[in-house]
């Protein structure tokens, strides 16, 4: 794997920044970054804010999180990073809102409980088809 930047494009503005490709025994291969090709989007990014389910966090926040966008959480194991998830989850099934859930180091059913005890009901999204939870097991793992 090589990058190559395209100074400049016949034609054309070129995308800035760093290009990927591979010189293989069945010739070149190029990945060009797409960045900036397309145009505006049509509907504008979080303009509406999606509750977290804890309100000081969505005021710190300005109302929520934004719609549209993506929002990672990084933290220790035990600074909360999971609770908070499952709030927001908890948070949009109570508005009516669908959910997905992407669970490694236990199952579904251990997930649901656990929020339970939080005082978080995952069960009606769940018999509503409103919540899928999804048990994605690593290479290795031994639980089923």
């Amino acid at each position: 794997m090589r990058k190559m930047q395209v100074m400049k494009l016949r034609g054309q503005e070129s995308v800035p920044g760093l290009h990927t490709f591979r010189i293989t025994s069945n010739g070149l291969h190029a990945f060009p970054r797409t960045f900036g090709l397309t145009g505006p989007a049509d509907k504008k990014k979080g303009t509406r804010r999606l509750a977290s389910g804890i309100p000081e966090l969505d005021k710190m926040m300005g109302g929520g999180v934004p719609s549209g966008h993506s929002l990672l959480l990084a933290g220790p194991s035990g600074s909360g990073k999971s609770i908070l998830g499952t709030h927001f989850i908890a948070e949009g099934l109570k508005r009516g809102e669908p959910g997905i859930v992407a669970v490694f180091e236990e199952l579904p059913e251990e997930y649901a409980t656990r929020a339970a005890k939080l005082g978080l009901n995952l069960q009606a999204g769940l018999k509503k088809g409103a919540l899928e939870i999804i048990y994605l097991r690593a290479p290795g793992s031994l639980r089923r």
